[in-house]
């Protein structure tokens, strides 16, 4: 799916289809007590260790949000420019495939806390992120389909084809099944990655 496709485009997929990942991963590195010997004391839990979660929380979910608009206005962006040319693919049935496994399978692997029960978090942060890099190269250089949680709750899907996938606006799908829609191109020809022409350019998401 990132095959062919501009590295802005790469890393903002990328980025906000593993989202959850992240999202776990600091839920599980607070759950494991690392600041629990700060604040812990006379058997109650203070506010001191209560703040840093919600503004680690905080932090991701607005960043998320962030990135995930900024993906959306770039699919737009294309979609309007037309700089690929405009291909007339069908629209199948099949609408954010793998999308649940997807989540279920980074929320299992996510939460997996052995690192923490050893305090070695440092370890642990390093390991994840020498995965996210592979993970990155490896989707970059592949047409398999990575499915993006973040950009179906902002309102856009995307739809296998016969020969890759088109990310269109959700509430575009159920009125254009099994029907030839007008797309461009979001990289080249081998990525099969495309987005359907917006008629009205002020069409909001």
């Amino acid at each position: 799916m990132l095959i062919g496709t501009n590295p802005l485009f790469k890393f903002l997929y990328f980025v906000t289809s593993m989202f959850p990942a992240y999202f776990f991963y600091t839920l599980n590195y607070y759950s494991a007590g690392q600041f629990w010997h700060l604040t812990y004391q006379h058997g109650r839990l203070t506010g001191c260790w209560i703040a840093p979660w919600f503004c680690a929380i905080g932090t991701e979910v607005f960043l998320a949000w962030i990135l995930t608009r900024a993906l959306i206005r770039l699919l737009k962006n294309q979609s309007r420019n037309q700089n690929s040319g405009i291909k007339e693919i069908m629209v199948s049935r099949k609408m954010n495939e793998g999308l649940v496994e997807f989540l279920i399978g980074i929320a299992v692997s996510s939460t997996i806390s052995l690192p923490f029960a050893n305090n070695q978090f440092m370890f642990s942060l390093c390991v994840m992120i020498l995965f996210q890099l592979l993970l990155f190269a490896l989707f970059s250089r592949s047409t398999n389909s990575m499915p993006n949680v973040l950009l179906t709750c902002l309102g856009w899907s995307y739809v296998r084809w016969s020969e890759g996938y088109i990310f269109m606006p959700t509430k575009l799908f159920r009125e254009n099944v099994d029907k030839k829609v007008q797309c461009t191109a979001i990289g080249d020809e081998v990525s099969g990655a495309y987005v359907i022409v917006m008629e009205n350019k002020n069409e909001n998401q």
